[in-house]
Order: structure tokens, then sequence, then C-alpha cells
């Protein structure tokens, strides 16, 4: 038995795929890119809430700080957000909370309420690496195109991917379930394509480059995949 007005109701509408950008980004005046490139860490900022105190907007967020030196990247960034005024610094492990004013934040320059991140900032090597989305493919070329504008002493953009597909929100907070070595080994096998099809590297060719006996090596990954992917399957 059909429900009374059933036939009228109108059909669900039509999701479509997003249009995703990924983005290589120099740009003055960030402590965070200036501590990868001094030493050997990985930064993942995530933005937690923007509002207004005292006629000022201000945006709280947490950086996540992974590598052989994370500790001396953490203590050269706190320097450099108290330089900008941050208030609130706290640190929680490997998490360091922040409030700091908006114009601090250089992506604020350029992004607008048609393009958002969907995965947190990773800075690495001296750059950030952004993945933003957005329902229509001119946000994200007008996006870039105001990046390309700005002053090359001031910053620098590659383009180095844009699609079209589902987007891929990863809780990267699974990751924390993985020691120091674990993640090491993990993010060395997705960086040299162990993962990929066809595969790009060996095992043994992954603990080589990591300077680590093969099984000693080959145990780590293992142990890494095995928290990991139990976690994103559910």
């Amino acid at each position: 038995m059909v429900p009374p007005g059933a036939a009228c109701a109108s059909p669900p509408p039509t999701v479509l795929p997003m249009w995703i950008a990924e983005f290589k980004v120099w740009h003055t005046g960030s402590a965070a890119r200036e501590a990868t490139a001094r030493f050997d860490a990985l930064i993942e900022t995530h933005y937690l809430n923007v509002f207004t105190q005292k006629k000022k907007e201000l945006v709280s967020g947490v950086m996540v700080y992974y590598g052989k030196q994370a500790e001396q990247a953490m203590q050269y960034v706190i320097e450099g957000l108290k330089k900008q005024g941050a208030t609130n610094l706290k640190r929680e492990g490997n998490q360091m909370f922040y409030t700091v004013a908006s114009i601090h934040q250089f992506h604020s320059i350029v992004l607008n309420a048609n393009v958002f991140f969907i995965r947190p900032q990773q800075i690495r090597g001296g750059y950030g690496y952004w993945t933003v989305a957005a329902w229509e493919k001119k946000h994200l070329l007008g996006f870039y195109n105001a990046l390309r504008k700005l002053p090359k002493s001031k910053a620098t953009v590659e383009l180095l991917s844009l699609k079209q597909g589902l987007a891929p929100v990863f809780p990267s907070s699974i990751r924390h379930a993985l020691s120091d070595k674990q993640r090491e080994a993990f993010e060395l096998a997705c960086q040299e394509g162990y993962y990929a099809s066809p595969r790009r590297a060996s095992l043994e060719e992954l603990a080589e480059k990591a300077d680590l006996p093969y099984t000693t090596f080959k145990d780590r990954l293992r142990a890494a995949e095995s928290e990991l992917w139990p976690k994103l399957v559910s």
C-alpha cells in the first residue's frame, strides 16, 4: 500500500561528487613551515573555532607533531606563535593548542565561503600541503588564481591535482593509535609507493631506506597495519 501523498513526493536530490584540489604552498610568516624546513618533523594543523573577542577575529586550533625532531619543531613554533601574540598555548602530548588573531592565518587571505578544507593541513619540508574542495570547479580555479596573484616574495603555489570525486575526509586521529616507530614505517611505505598498484617498492627496499634490519621494519609495518586497517573499516 502506498502511503498517502507518496506519489506526489519529490525525488531525493541528486548528490554530485565534489571538486577536489591539492596544493603545495609556500608562504612567509609561518613558524610551522619554517620549523619543518629546519627539523625532521611533520605538522598537521586542525582549525577548531573562529570567534570575535573585543572586536578582533580570533582562530583557535591544534597542531599535531610527528617525526624524529617533533619536540624541536614544537618549541620553535611555540616561540613563533608567542611573537604573533598567541594565547591559550596548551600542550597535550604531541598536540599543541593555541589561539591567534586570524590575520596571522595565511589561508584567510584567499579562503572564501565556496572553498573549504576537507583534510587537516599538512606541513613538511618547508611547504604546506592543502586538500580543499568545492561544489563547483570554478571556485577552486578562482581560489588557485587568487593564490597565484600574490607576490612571489610572499607566497608560491603549485596545483598538484584537480579532480571530481567523493571527498576523502579521513579521520586522521586514528594515527594516534600508532607508536612513533610504527607511524614512521607506515608513512615511509605510503610515500615510497608500497601500497600503490603496481607496487613501487618492496619491504626490502623500504627497510634499507629506513636503515633498519628487514625483520625489524617488517614487524613495525605489520603492527601499524594491524592497528589502522580495522579502525579504517569500522
